[in-house]
């Protein structure tokens, strides 16, 4: 099975700025926020409480471009 990973940029209402959600296949996997000075990173539990095996070089990949995109927003 092919993952489909899907960045969104998003402003939950709990949050004070914009946060960047990645859903793997319709699941959200984790959360980029800057609600300090730095980004952090929330990592969610699967649904079905089996843990995700991801490929290294393909989470960075995403991370990378996860947080390119709340970079970008961020200086708006």
């Amino acid at each position: 099975m092919t993952d489909e990973f899907k960045i969104e940029l998003c402003s939950p209402p709990d949050r004070e700025n914009l946060v960047v959600t990645i859903m793997i296949n319709g699941e959200q996997w984790v959360e980029l926020n800057r609600e300090s000075d730095s980004i952090t990173l929330e990592i969610y539990p699967r649904q079905d409480g089996q843990p995700w095996i991801l490929g290294f070089e393909t989470a960075m990949s995403v991370l990378f471009r996860a947080k390119d995109r709340l970079a970008e927003r961020s200086k708006e």
